[in-house]
């Protein structure tokens, strides 16, 4: 595991020692660092050496650069600073965390490594310090620095370990010697070269550097920083060629080391072994786990917690991991975890998708659990096992898959506390007063709070296997979001994907980096495998020859193509086998592909038996179309509710007729299809000829054995009842209702046969009308025996379905209200054939309830024209809310049986009902059933759908619109089209105003109507209104808006063109009198516009302006007199409007009459002049 000692820790151990050192003269320890400073030219030694303080000691440079490190790193971590490099988006947090690790790396190697590496070997880490302590200009170019920093130091640590190891050996031959000093000499020369480039830049002072920045690039960096790379290239595979010559796996042979250092002394023979480790580490992925997370307090309980993250999934993933790691053998993969694509994606620094990708059955999942248990040991980790099973539908959905992953990163260890994202929207919950329980987590919530908790970890890494088995729009969904995640991931986040080569997966990750799942990769571990089994097996009872063995071997391992599940299953066919001859003649007819070995097992198991194979199939049309995964008893009990003996069928016994195709989950209890294949397989046998596995037949399969099941508990209650010597006196109907139900819900093993049984029945389609279903579920409803009363094993399911809390789940409630009303039962799930089996034998209602509807129901007299029935209203109103019912759930047929029997006059309530609900597909079965009744309840309903639809605005919950209109197009009778179409105007429904005038209602109220929207405002409206002939010929409108006191309205109406010359009320007063009364200034400026009369006097002698003056309406009396007004004209009482106003002390209004009159003078008196001369 990486080493994240702090580095004051870290360099404690390391003695103080002087920069130079002069006690080693010799040329085999001058060192490698010392030749490499040799080979610079004076200019490049004189300003690496500028950056080395004499006083300092080489581990004082390590410590300080540690310090400067973390402070970078925490700069990084404020500011979120990422760089693109090569088309990858490098976080550089990360980057710090590795220099910091490899620093450390460096300083665990002691002081051995100073002997070798003497002053010349501080000149790196001394650049490196002043870069991390020099301000940031260019982040880009900065980053880059940063990354060829963390690879450097890299390089540096390996090497100095390379150069002790080969210093120390002393079996090395002259010429591997001199190749390795020459290729690590190359190396440093590189990287000495590189950083006295890199001296150029950041030596500079800030404002120089800043300048330098608009010409200096991260590309010029990219140029230099190219030789490092082949140079350490070369220097590694160099090693690795020692490493193959020595037979090990490792850069060093270790035991030929623990030999060598025989000869050296224990001093250094200590730090040879610590250098060793040192480079094992190394190689290891760096640990990216964070510690402070470990101690992180959200102040809950252990239960509350534990609620929280059940509520955000209740997927159990870890039980999911056990199950894929199971059977995967040590060693198994290896060449996966070291493979160049993976080691690169595991240790690269940017955020990015590995997706590996082959055949079925070649081992992709037991693949995905290894990287899952293999980056738990360093990296914070969420993963999920995908699949398509229709018990098991949250595996392939998106939003499930998502909260999940929440789920597993919102604690980081077992004893954590929830993480602040989560924290967060749990008490966002409470404060809404809602239940974080009942939450949904959508895929988008899920995508923002996995961004929130990936803020909190250095890195994250997600995990999923079998993506291909995600459901097809899901699929498009999760990889769009997790797109959208590696792009705004605030820090490191890996993606490891696997699946099959689907065209849209393919598609989506092209461009990505990837693993095909090659036979030749995984041949290794499929020939493990061989040998696993074949142990296991124990063929010819354990007396199998090691010829033959071998023989099996190298046959299972041509024939494989790298499928592990195709030998598996070869393996399963040689068990029955007795003889050697016959195990030898099968090895020659080998099925040559997975589908021709699947082939061959299901004819097998055809041939095995009546019973077997029956079984058989019922066990895989369960697995095929069962909507949740049950445990064995449950399976158990449905599978054998045919046996009249009472037997049940035992796992062994499934697993047994099932051959290889079916397995176990001992974690869960339940059994489930061995492989993806297995199921892709059943599908495909249809293709064969052969119709049981399909969805119509495994449905009708599964119904069957449900309500076989549900009567057999039914039966057991009987026989009960009847070995009673006293049956108890509470015995009745309600009495067996209830003993029934308590059978139905005493064991959770009922719970998926209550719950779903008439879901299998609703997918059987066509079959369920058809017998043996038909006869099957109206035998489970009614009560044939006793007048077709609906069954007490129906009513006694009803209330089993209501006990156990979860029906809404499965079911409109109304469906199993109390009483077992098979109407509303059929309605729900859309059975018109129980409706008219309802409705044929005899009606629920009691005769105290409905005594006229049984006793005509009982005589078969209710017929659908019956004028002189009468529905009670009580029973109206059930029916006519089952017909809602039947018409929301697009069920006609089922409308159509009960409009049947409700007759002319209840049927006519029923459309003035559907009316008033706005029901247009109600009104329109109805209308079709009976055309007499859509007449009868005729201006009613129009009415009623009327004043709805102003009540509610027209609001889009109701469509009383469409009512209206489709009564009107049916030619219902509107008594009341005036007051219809004058409601419609004043709540401005233009919509509905526009129905009424298609269909000529209310037409003498158009003008007046027209009146009213002008009015209003309603421009739309009033349009709509001339467009259908409405003139503006109301010469009232414009007094009664002004009377009103609305002069917008009385504004709009005159600028409309309605009439402004009349003479009303007892004043007889024009509209401009009234306007100039009420100094509405607007509208005296439209009506002299329309050149109202200006001097027009009431029964008071008044004009406008006297009026407009004697109120004090200044702008009134403006507007009058620049048109014209005689400011000289008397009232009755002799006063002009100068008068009247000044009497009320209306001074701007006086002004104004004032000025007018001596402008009026002026012009008197030059028109006089101008007589005179």
């Amino acid at each position: 595991m990486a080493d994240t000692t702090s580095s004051a820790v870290a360099t404690s151990n390391i003695e103080e020692r002087p920069i130079v050192d002069s006690s080693r003269n010799s040329p085999e320890h001058d060192g490698i660092w010392a030749s490499a400073v040799k080979a610079l030219g004076d200019d490049e030694v004189k300003r690496l050496l500028s950056v080395v303080d004499g006083n300092c000691n080489y581990g004082e440079i390590l410590r300080v650069l540690l310090e400067a490190t973390d402070s970078k790193k925490a700069e990084c971590m404020r500011k979120r600073w990422k760089v693109n490099i090569k088309g990858r988006t490098i976080i550089l947090r990360d980057v710090f965390e590795k220099i910091s690790i490899w620093v450390n790396k460096v300083i665990r190697i002691g002081d051995i490594a100073v002997q070798y590496n003497p002053a010349s070997a501080s000149l790196p880490w001394a650049v490196f310090r002043l870069i991390m302590q020099a301000s940031v200009n260019d982040v880009e170019v900065f980053g880059y620095v940063m990354q060829s920093v963390e690879s450097i130091a890299h390089s540096i640590a390996v090497c100095s370990v390379l150069e002790l190891q080969y210093y120390a050996s002393q079996e090395k031959t002259r010429r591997t010697s001199d190749q390795m000093h020459s290729a690590i000499k190359s190396l440093y020369v590189s990287i000495l070269e590189y950083l006295v480039k890199v001296l150029d830049y950041f030596q500079e002072r800030s404002m120089v550097r800043l300048l330098k920045s608009t010409i200096f690039s991260k590309g010029d960096m990219e140029t230099h920083f190219a030789n490092i790379e082949l140079s350490s290239k070369h220097v590694f595979e160099l090693a690795h060629l020692v490493e193959s010559e020595r037979a090990e796996s490792a850069f060093l042979a270790i035991e030929g080391l623990t030999m060598e250092t025989k000869l050296i002394g224990n001093f250094q023979q200590k730090y040879l072994e610590n250098a060793e480790r040192i480079l094992l580490e190394l190689r290891e992925p760096i640990q990216r786990i964070p510690t402070s997370l470990g101690a992180i307090q959200d102040g809950l309980d252990k239960n509350n917690r534990g609620k929280i993250l059940r509520a955000i999934s209740n997927v159990p993933f870890q039980q999911h991991h056990k199950t894929a790691k199971r059977g995967r053998l040590d060693g198994t993969g290896r060449w996966l975890l070291e493979k160049g694509e993976f080691q690169e994606w595991r240790h690269c620094s940017s955020s990015s998708v590995l997706w590996l990708h082959g055949i079925p059955g070649c081992g992709k999942t037991k693949l995905a659990s290894l990287v899952v248990d293999k980056l738990e040991e360093n990296d914070t980790v969420a993963f999920f096992y995908c699949m398509r099973n229709p018990a098991e539908p949250e595996r392939g959905q998106c939003e499930k898959i998502l909260a999940s992953l929440v789920r597993q990163i919102a604690i980081n260890g077992s004893n954590s506390g929830i993480l602040p994202p989560v924290v967060a929207k749990y008490e966002d919950a409470l404060s809404s007063f809602m239940d974080f329980e009942d939450q949904v987590w959508t895929s988008e919530e899920c995508k923002e709070v996995l961004l929130k908790l990936m803020d909190e970890y250095p890195s994250v890494t997600l995990i999923l296997d079998a993506l291909d088995e995600v459901n097809q729009e899901d699929r498009e969904e999760l990889l769009d979001i997790l797109s959208g995640l590696l792009q705004e991931s605030p820090n490191l986040l890996k993606i490891f994907v696997s699946s099959r080569d689907n065209y849209d997966i393919s598609l989506h990750l092209a461009g990505c980096p990837n693993i095909y799942v090659d036979a030749h990769d995984n041949a290794p571990d499929i020939e493990a495998y061989i040998e696993n089994e074949l142990d296991s097996a124990r063929l010819l009872h354990g007396r199998l020859s090691q010829d033959l063995r071998k023989e099996i071997s190298k046959r299972l391992s041509e024939g494989a193509h790298g499928m592990f599940r195709w030998v598996a299953l070869q393996i399963q066919s040689f068990r029955s086998l007795k003889l050697a001859a016959d195990v030898r003649g099968r090895l020659g007819a080998l099925p040559g592909t997975l589908e021709e070995a699947y082939w061959e097992i299901f004819e097998h198991i055809q041939a095995s038996g009546e019973h077997a194979a029956k079984l058989a199939t019922f066990t895989f049309q369960w697995l095929l179309c069962a909507r949740w995964a049950v445990e064995w008893d449950s399976f158990a009990a449905i599978a054998s509710s045919h046996l009249a003996d009472g037997y049940t069928f035992e796992a062994s016994e499934v697993l047994d007729v099932c051959s290889n195709l079916v397995v176990q989950r001992p974690e869960a209890r339940t059994i489930e299809l061995a492989h993806l294949s297995v199921r892709e397989f059943l599908e495909s046998v249809n293709s064969r000829g052969l119709h049981m596995y399909l969805p119509l037949e495994s449905n009708q399969s599964i119904a069957t054995a449900c309500m076989g099941h549900i009567q057999k508990l039914s039966i057991s209650w009987t026989q009960e009842l009847t070995n009673l010597e006293v049956q108890p006196q509470s015995y009745n109907d309600s009495y067996t209702v209830e003993k029934l139900s308590q059978q139905m819900t005493e064991s959770k093993s009922h719970y998926y046969i209550i719950l779903e049984w008439f879901h299998h029945v609703e997918a059987s389609r066509g079959l369920r009308i058809l017998d043996p279903m038909k006869t099957l579920v109206l035998e489970f409803i009614f009560d044939c025996n006793k007048s077709g009363n609906t069954s007490h094993v129906f009513q006694g399911w009803c209330k089993a379905m209501r006990d156990t809390r979860i029906s809404s789940y499965t079911i409109d409630e109304r469906a199993i209200q109390p009483k077992g009303q098979p109407v509303w039962f059929a309605i729900a799930l859309g059975w018109p054939e129980i409706v008219k089996e309802y409705f044929e034998y005899r009606s629920l209602f009691s005769e105290q309830e409905a005594p006229d509807l049984l006793s005509n129901l009982a005589r078969g007299s209710l017929v659908k024209e019956d004028a002189q029935h009468k529905v009670p209203r009580s029973d109206l109103s059930l029916m006519t809310e089952q017909l809602e019912y039947a018409i929301n759930n697009n069920e006609k047929d089922i409308a159509e049986h009960i409009a049947s029997y409700l007759g002319v006059e209840a049927e006519a309530e029923a459309i003035v009902y559907a009316a008033k609900s706005g029901h247009v597909k109600m009104l329109r079965v109805l209308a079709d059933h009976s055309k007499v009744a859509l007449l009868a309840a005729g201006n009613r309903a129009i009415e009623a759908a009327a004043q709805e639809y102003l009540a509610c605005r027209g609001g889009d919950w109701v469509d009383t619109a469409g009512a209206i209109a489709f009564l009107l197009e049916n030619k219902v009778t509107v008594k009341s089209g005036e007051t219809l179409l004058r409601r419609a105007v004043l709540y401005e429904q233009t919509d509905l105003v526009r129905t009424l005038l298609n269909y000529d209602v209310g037409s003498a109220a158009r003008c007046a109507a027209l009146a009213t929207a002008v009015s209003n405002g309603d421009l739309q409206t009033a349009q709509l209104l001339l467009d259908h002939g409405a003139e503006p010929s109301d010469k009232s409108a414009v007094i009664r808006a002004l009377n009103q006191n609305t002069p917008v309205a009385a504004a709009n109406l005159i600028k409309a063109g309605f009439g402004i010359d009349g003479r009303f009320l007892d004043k007889a007063r024009t509209p401009l009198h009234f306007a100039a009364e009420k100094g509405f200034t607007e509208v005296v400026q439209n009506l002299v516009e329309r050149r109202a009369p200006l001097n027009v006097r009431d029964v008071d002698q008044k004009t406008p302006l006297h009026l407009a003056a004697e109120r004090g309406y200044s702008n009134c009396v403006s507007l009058l007199l620049q048109h014209g007004a005689d400011v000289l004209l008397e009232d009755r009482s002799g006063k002009i409007p100068l008068d009247l106003a000044e009497e009320r002390h209306h001074i701007r209004a006086a002004e104004s009459i004032l000025n007018k009159m001596r402008r009026l003078m002026e012009d008197l008196k030059k028109k006089q002049r101008l007589r005179n001369t």
